[in-house]
């Protein structure tokens, strides 16, 4: 099971002392998270309970006050000289990594029915904005989608399970490819998007379509049922791929595929990227730990085929399509992510809204820069994956 306790690490020798930035002869004690997140003050008391909120709000985790300070004791460094502006630019720690991680694994553990309970409340609150944007997703996801099904083998009589389905946009284009004879179950975590789901077949003449309101980690079906098995951008969010993918490997029969769709990197994802950046910075959140649930947890090189290997998938394809968002206009752009990324709204809600409102006025300048003649053009790289049972 994924355990994401973070390591506290503390800054204690010459080399490694940061130093106050607004007292040019004081020394400030400090800790830092293997995330990036930092607590500075000279008191231990701030020191702490600044931890264990950072625990709590971003790992999912409750520390006592103890564990805290057997975790992460500070200690300043009170011979080196006051650096440098530039030195004060570039701060450097100390880290203990295995003593730190041993401690905090004993500590605690993710807690993931905290997390879960959270992202389907999510998906439930924005279940009717994201069925209303079924028509951009379409003309957005849509050709990648149909690369995943090529790549899953799904055709005329097959039995396909959709993993994390939303609103079933996907859903109708496998529906499409099954003819009478065959049935796609579509399955997710909120059971709000799921109504969305069936209402949309049912309007489109299907008959093939079912849903069922499934944890992706605990696919209630019986084994080896199903010729295929597939995911749109719903992987990436398992806090245990593993055992999500086991899993499906489970719910396939003996030669069977499963294919997946999730985002490539940051860098190649600004349409996201950007505003997630953002958001952090002024929500002073940390960057995901590696394995964390997020967007562009599968997406660096050789991480979403090592995953299906280790899987115990064979014959894993992995290949990287351009998806880019083309839109009227940067504002059309914001209104789809404000209106259907619920987790873009999770991330600001330890904003007041004056602190929200400056911040998605931040990300409208940000996402200008990809208007060009008019239109906007959002970039937007996806990796389609499959494996063999």
């Amino acid at each position: 099971m994924y355990s994401s306790a973070p390591r506290f690490v503390q800054g204690h020798s010459r080399t490694t002392g940061l130093r106050c930035s607004h007292r040019e002869t004081a020394m400030i004690k400090f800790v830092k998270c293997d995330c990036g997140f930092i607590v500075r003050s000279d008191n231990e008391d701030v020191l702490v309970a600044g931890l264990q909120k950072h625990a709590r709000d971003h790992h999912h985790m409750d520390f006592s006050r103890e564990q805290v300070r057997a975790m992460a004791q500070v200690e300043p460094d009170r011979t080196t000289p006051v650096p440098t502006n530039a030195d004060r630019l570039r701060p450097r720690f100390v880290h203990n990594e295995e003593q730190a991680m041993a401690t905090a694994q004993t500590a605690a553990t993710f807690d993931v029915a905290k997390y879960k309970q959270t992202t389907r409340a999510q998906w439930q609150d924005a279940a009717h904005a994201w069925n209303a944007w079924g028509t951009f997703l379409r003309r957005w996801l849509g050709p990648a989608s149909e690369i995943m099904l090529d790549m899953a083998g799904v055709g005329p009589g097959a039995r396909v399970l959709d993993v994390a389905a939303g609103a079933g946009d996907q859903t109708l284009q496998i529906a499409a490819r099954l003819g009478a004879h065959g049935r796609v179950l579509a399955t997710d975590i909120a059971p709000a998007i799921l109504e969305f789901a069936a209402a949309n077949a049912r309007a489109a003449g299907f008959r093939n379509v079912e849903t069922r309101a499934m944890d992706g980690e605990e696919l209630d079906v019986p084994p080896a049922s199903f010729d295929a098995v597939v995911s749109r951008v719903g992987l990436i969010y398992f806090p245990d791929k593993q055992r999500a993918l086991a899993g499906m490997k489970r719910a396939l029969k003996p030669g069977g595929r499963v294919a997946a769709i999730v985002y490539s990197t940051p860098e190649r994802n600004g349409f996201f990227s950007v505003p997630v950046s953002i958001i952090r910075r002024r929500a002073n959140l940390p960057s995901p730990l590696p394995g964390q649930p997020g967007p562009f947890s599968l997406g660096a090189p050789g991480v979403l085929e090592a995953a299906l290997r280790q899987a115990g998938f064979r014959d894993v394809q992995v290949r990287a399509v351009a998806a880019p968002l083309e839109m009227e206009s940067t504002e059309e752009c914001l209104r789809f992510e404000r209106e259907s990324f619920g987790a873009l709204h999770q991330m600001l809600s330890s904003l007041d809204e004056s602190a929200r409102t400056a911040a998605w006025q931040e990300i409208a300048a940000a996402l200008r820069q990809f208007e060009s003649g008019g239109r906007f053009v959002g970039p937007c790289e996806l990796l389609v994956a499959a494996g063999t049972r």
